[in-house]
């Protein structure tokens, strides 16, 4: 449970360390067959007639990764560069 008080913004992620194990292909095969339950608002005992509070957006975060080839001298350019940047 967090409290905090209003207006505030909540921003729910998974950090990279924050890593889980990486299932078995029958594990996930089996959870493929199962059904996922949806719950209401009701259901988990939330009363929208008091709201004090705005969902502005709900969304899974995807992470883009770009793999690049350099040579040791693009390697070394492009260190420099960051280094001359912070």
């Amino acid at each position: 449970m967090v409290e905090a008080q209003t207006p505030c913004v909540l921003a729910i992620t998974n950090a990279d360390h924050n890593v889980p194990r990486i299932p078995k292909v029958r594990d996930v095969m089996a959870a493929h067959r199962q059904s996922l339950t949806t719950f209401t608002l009701a259901d988990v005992g939330v009363d929208m007639s008091n709201r004090w509070y705005d969902v502005v957006e709900l969304s899974i975060p995807t992470k883009e990764t770009v793999c690049e080839l350099l040579t040791v001298d693009e390697l070394a350019q492009r260190l420099q560069e960051i280094a001359a940047a912070v």
